[in-house]
């Protein structure tokens, strides 16, 4: 069980926003009326309640013309590049970075005994950045900008960090704090992990036997 910040955009809000200036017409109209007669007043408020209609009417149709249905954020597909960082107990045990451009970055395993702290930086065949795009969801986009933390941490601490790089040289992410006896992460986040270092393993285990034979 994760502990879900609170979102910035808040439909309620939203709404009392919107109610605040649909009802401004009407305090004008009800402003204006001056005369005696309560008959004549109710007239005026009527036809205060026909005008805001026709009001609300029109701001509807042209709001359904002019927002866009999909999801907060940028789509998928124009994602150029992830990174992937795991902490354990505040240490590296894991980097990834994958380009659209074949750059790859990575560094250690992952795991809770991972002694590998060497950066290995190079190019590799694009076609892995797109297999580990393909396991990157919807759902995991919309957690774009937010922190997830554990409501109960046990085991040995770990922070995930994946961030992802927009074509237009933007960027943005999300955070997971959990304990490594803990409940874990949603199953899509979790296997884009394991789908971006089982795609990167090649790769990764060529560059390091090479770097070992050159020494």
């Amino acid at each position: 069980m994760f502990r879900v910040p609170r979102s910035i955009f808040n439909h309620r809000n939203l709404a009392v926003r919107l109610g605040c200036l649909a009802s401004i017409p009407v305090i004008v109209i009800m402003c204006g009326v001056c005369g005696p007669s309560a008959e004549i007043l109710m007239k005026y408020f009527l036809l205060g309640l026909v005008v805001l209609a026709i009001g609300a009417l029109i701001v509807v149709r042209a709001l359904r013309g002019k927002v866009s249905t999909e999801p907060l954020g940028r789509r998928t597909s124009d994602i150029a590049a992830f990174s992937i960082t795991l902490d354990v107990s505040e240490k590296p045990s894991l980097f990834v970075l994958v380009s659209s451009d074949g750059t790859i970055n990575r560094m250690g395993t992952g795991t809770l005994e991972n002694t590998e702290q060497e950066l290995f930086i190079g190019k590799g065949d694009p076609a892995i950045f797109k297999a580990v795009r393909g396991h990157f969801t919807e759902a995991m986009r919309q957690l774009s900008g937010q922190t997830f933390e554990s409501t109960a941490l046990r085991g040995t601490p770990c922070k995930l960090t994946i961030t992802f790089q927009f074509k237009d040289g933007t960027s943005s992410g999300f955070a997971f704090l959990y304990g490594s006896e803990s409940a874990g992460m949603p199953e899509d986040i979790a296997e884009f992990v394991r789908a971006a270092v089982r795609e990167t393993h090649p790769w990764y285990a060529k560059f390091k036997q090479d770097a070992a034979g050159g020494r």
